[in-house]
């Protein structure tokens, strides 16, 4: 099954905001493989493996807040 081009740009607006791939797939009935296939074809960036990296991870001492790393100054 061919996604069309305007849920492929709803598939990429939702990564951007910090939706996994898995989350996606099944949101959209697809393989999480294909979700970063299609990711990859309109050059996303592909996030790690490690949940939301919009969210504050406070409890595990990890935080990533507009893309920077804890460890980065």
């Amino acid at each position: 099954m061919r996604v069309k081009e305007e849920i492929i740009g709803e598939i990429i607006k939702r990564y951007r905001a910090g939706e996994s791939a898995g989350e996606l797939g099944r949101a959209y009935g697809i393989n999480n493989g294909t979700v970063l296939n299609y990711l990859r074809q309109y050059g996303e960036p592909i996030r790690g493996r490690g949940g939301n990296h919009a969210a504050k991870c406070v409890g595990q001492k990890r935080y990533f807040i507009a893309g920077k790393k804890s460890w980065e100054k």
